[in-house]
């Protein structure tokens, strides 16, 4: 192998060298910065999408606390009326009594 003893050859080598580690340096760099802007606009949809979500959570609650929704669960779920209404309660068929059981009588032939 053959030295460099010559001081502009050292020197030139040493520059390369050194160039390379920069070069190597910025490449790494410049990927991690890539990465790094990647990971903020994923965190920013996620961002996006969990406003969305709060935002549609707080109409429900705020339609859950309206007069309109607390009436409907009461008439709906609780089966209560207002003041001065009458309640019609439309009988199912079940609800009535079986007719009476009145054999046929089949005349004999």
């Amino acid at each position: 192998m053959k030295r460099l003893t010559n001081p502009r050859r050292f020197a030139t080598a040493l520059l390369v060298g050194l160039l390379l580690v920069v070069g190597v340096g910025f490449v790494h760099r410049h990927l991690r910065v890539k990465q790094v802007e990647a990971e903020i606009r994923r965190v920013q949809a996620e961002i996006q999408a969990v406003q969305a979500r709060n935002q549609r959570l707080q109409e429900l609650i705020d339609y859950m606390n309206s007069p309109e929704y607390v009436e409907k669960v009461a008439r709906e779920k609780l089966r209560l009326v207002m003041p001065g209404e009458t309640v019609y309660k439309i009988a199912e068929p079940q609800d009535f009594p079986a007719p009476y059981d009145i054999p046929q009588t089949n005349p004999k032939p």
